[in-house]
């Protein structure tokens, strides 16, 4: 019997999606949802935290692709939404930490009605629902009490948005209930060939020296990338128990065969590459490594042209895409 194709109607079977509110900021709005700053083209946050990343509508929709990766990846075990060990009802509290966006909690809300969702959304971007307890601060003390503590929190691609992730990780414990779930996921901006060779190599100089100096940058700015593989050892670190980590081979463009969500989050990444090269290297490149604005952009035409479509199947690149629980004891302290 030939093996059945899956396709995106398969992978989101019996899912329903509400339509969202319109939630844009608008010009009375709180400071932090219009205080913003605007560089070479694109605008970033520019209230408190400063951010290498811009929190435009080009980047929203690069984040979006992101996100469609984690939800074909795992909808297969239908876990997509929440992938600790945890059943949500009416009253569960969870946190969506690094929101940048209402996909994630509108899904959940649809799938386990009831809920309560709170959000820390750093980009400010977006006005949620005023039933909606939202903080813009990864970093510094939450403003939750013990009378919200969480039963589960997500982190979601953290990579250049933590300056203190020791920090990030002792918030985390201390706002869970005893008993709650941590969930992380993240990729780093580096590259691997399946199949790697001299050959191949000399023909990813320009993307090698984008991942150097992208990771060099990213330190001196103060809020490192590249993070990912640590997550596991810094959620131990910070008290959680029966700690689980997942790593997956996400592939930039067609070459990977063999499972059923591959042609959809090899076609997401990839989209999410093209889209959000510029958006990860310009004030990077810029404000931080003193680069022209010309040069920088010429630059990141040679990656592009690197990684062109035509071409990656004979590169076989991919990237690893981590995801990690811990559960915070039944015997810890319920106060934060």
């Amino acid at each position: 019997m030939p093996k059945r194709q899956h396709t995106p109607r398969d992978l989101f079977k019996g899912y329903t999606v509400k339509r969202l509110p319109k939630s844009r900021p608008t010009a009375d709005s709180p400071a932090e949802y219009n205080d913003h700053t605007f560089e070479n083209g694109r605008r970033y946050r520019g209230h408190k935290s400063e951010f290498p990343w811009p929190n435009d509508d080009e980047a929203t929709n690069s984040y979006s692709s992101l996100n469609t990766v984690w939800t074909f990846l795992l909808k297969a075990t239908d876990h997509h939404l929440i992938n600790a060990p945890i059943t949500p009802r009416e009253g569960t509290k969870l946190l969506d930490c690094g929101a940048r966006g209402m996909s994630w909690m509108s899904k959940t809300e649809d799938k386990y009605p009831g809920v309560r969702i709170s959000v820390i959304d750093p980009g400010c971007a977006w006005m949620y629902p005023t039933d909606i307890i939202v903080h813009h601060e990864f970093e510094g003390e939450w403003p939750f009490t013990a009378r919200q503590a969480f039963h589960y929190i997500r982190c979601f691609a953290l990579g250049g948005m933590i300056a203190d992730y020791k920090g990030l990780y002792d918030n985390s414990y201390r706002h869970l209930l005893p008993g709650g779930w941590l969930e992380v996921r993240d990729n780093d901006l580096q590259f691997f060939t399946a199949s790697p060779s001299p050959e191949k190599e000399e023909k990813l100089v320009a993307l090698r020296k984008w991942e150097r100096l992208m990771a060099e940058a990213a330190e001196k700015f103060g809020k490192p990338i590249n993070m990912a593989e640590k997550h596991k050892a810094l959620m131990e670190g910070a008290g959680f128990t029966e700690v689980k980590e997942e790593v997956y081979k996400i592939p930039i463009g067609a070459w990977m065969e063999g499972e059923p969500w591959t042609p959809f989050v090899e076609t997401s990444y990839r989209l999410h590459m093209k889209h959000g090269l510029e958006g990860y290297t310009l004030r990077l490149f810029t404000k931080t490594l003193g680069w022209s604005l010309e040069d920088t952009k010429a630059f990141i035409s040679e990656v592009k042209d690197e990684i062109a479509d035509s071409k990656l199947k004979d590169l076989r690149l991919y990237s690893n895409f981590h995801l990690v629980i811990g559960k915070k004891p039944e015997t810890a302290s319920r106060k934060p």
